[in-house]
């Protein structure tokens, strides 16, 4: 069975701009990841809706920040409430400290990559988060197997201690019949002669400890 591939996706309003991130991505990630595009936030919303509905990863997200309607920032804000496990690259022109601040903050940015940006360092970026990405992602698989593994073990040791004291109930009621077995006839159900002497030691060795007649 196939392993499904993770999405990164790149948001810009400059056709140009994107074209350049689509190219320099695909030519470097292309044969492990589906490099998605978009114009504005609101294209790039729609489309990680679509992408959560086909249950698709989407582990890394580019955005510009200077963008018309919402910022880059604002935007991926909205991605870290909706997808927190995704990665996130804001690309910022000069002046731009401010919206990066508050990305870091509200969003949980991971990078921020200055304008125009090094080739080099964008696929090293995009690299580094896609195995961030990929470990956390092991690790929480790791941890609900884990989870789902203890949870089935506390099951069986319930059923367990169940049965258990459900025999130990089962042999505690067969060692009482066996003892009245012991001193009964099968026949009649009344005492047997075993039982008339051990009732008789029993009682002349009362009578001699305690000095009462027999």
């Amino acid at each position: 069975m196939a392993t499904a591939r993770e999405t990164i996706l790149c948001v810009d309003d400059e056709a140009g701009v994107l074209s350049a991130l689509q190219q320099q991505l695909q030519a470097r990630f292309g044969h492990e990841c589906e490099i998605a595009v978009a114009q504005s936030a609101a294209d790039a919303l729609e489309l990680i809706e679509d992408l959560e509905r086909d249950e698709e990863s989407l582990a890394v997200v580019i955005a510009d920040q200077i963008m018309p309607e919402m910022k880059g920032d604002e935007f991926l804000e909205i991605v870290n409430q909706r997808c927190p496990d995704t990665t996130k690259i804001l690309l910022t022109g000069q002046a731009g400290l401010g919206a990066v601040v508050n990305a870091i903050n509200r969003a949980k940015l991971n990078q921020y990559i200055a304008k125009p940006w090094d080739e080099a360092n964008l696929r090293l970026g995009v690299e580094n988060l896609l195995r961030q990405y990929r470990l956390a992602k092991e690790n929480k698989r790791l941890v609900d197997d884990l989870s789902a593994k203890n949870q089935a073990l506390l099951g069986t040791n319930r059923e367990l201690e169940a049965k258990i004291a459900e025999r130990t109930h089962e042999l505690a009621e067969a060692n009482s019949r066996l003892a009245q077995l012991a001193v009964t006839d099968g026949l009649t159900g009344l005492y047997n002669h075993r039982h008339f002497h051990e009732r008789l030691a029993l009682e002349v060795e009362r009578s001699q400890r305690n000095g009462l007649p027999l």
